[in-house]
């Protein structure tokens, strides 16, 4: 497996992802300038996207684009038909995972898998890694219950990746944040302190 997410390449995953990362509007220029690609190919996936309503064109000199609210997170950048109709992708289970839990903030597994439609190891996995990186804690169960868990670390809407990599001939796991760049190693037992461990907006 890939020590860590590749960056975008393609013209159009590289603005979604200066989009999903802007704090305020951005114009043609600023997106030019993050991504380095050419300010003509910039305006392609712009327009679709505005003319969509997945993106807001705000007027000016130079006119500048946000996300719009409504739209969702998704890592992938979204693709719209020549008839203005936009292709569907469907949201990985990370995804709705990471989603619920940001929407709930307290929860426990049967909860999201009933909520996400996604079968239990996938979440165990995914919580087992969160605990340890710090974003969520796990709350003491008596025997037969369930645990519930408590998100201690929203970082923001993508979700985290688990990687591995091969050091000194040993494998390694690490939690990598998209949303900050933040990488939480995940060797040693679960992390039950109440602290995050990574960087980012708490709460």
């Amino acid at each position: 497996m890939p020590a860590a997410r590749r960056a975008p390449t393609s013209v159009a995953g590289r603005v979604w992802n200066a989009l999903l990362g802007a704090d305020a509007p951005l114009s043609a220029p600023d997106f030019a300038a993050l991504t380095g690609a050419d300010l003509c190919a910039i305006h392609k996936p712009l327009r679709a996207w505005a003319g969509a309503g997945i993106i807001l064109k705000i007027d000016g000199r130079p006119q500048r684009y946000l996300m719009a609210a409504q739209t969702e997170r998704s890592l992938t950048p979204p693709t719209v038909h020549h008839d203005g109709r936009i292709a569907i992708r469907p949201r990985s289970s990370r995804e709705k995972i990471w989603s619920a839990i940001r929407v709930l903030k307290t929860f426990d597994v049967p909860q999201l898998m009933l909520v996400c439609g996604v079968k239990r190891g996938q979440v165990l996995e995914f919580l087992s890694a969160l605990d340890q990186a710090g974003y969520v804690r796990r709350h003491p169960c008596q025997a037969g219950e369930s645990p519930r868990y408590t998100l201690l670390h929203r970082s923001g809407p993508r979700p985290p990746s688990i990687t591995r990599s091969l050091s000194g001939g040993r494998w390694t796991r690490t939690l990598v944040d998209p949303n900050t760049g933040a990488r939480v190693p995940l060797a040693g037992r679960p992390n039950t302190s109440s602290a995050p461990r990574a960087g980012g907006v708490v709460g």
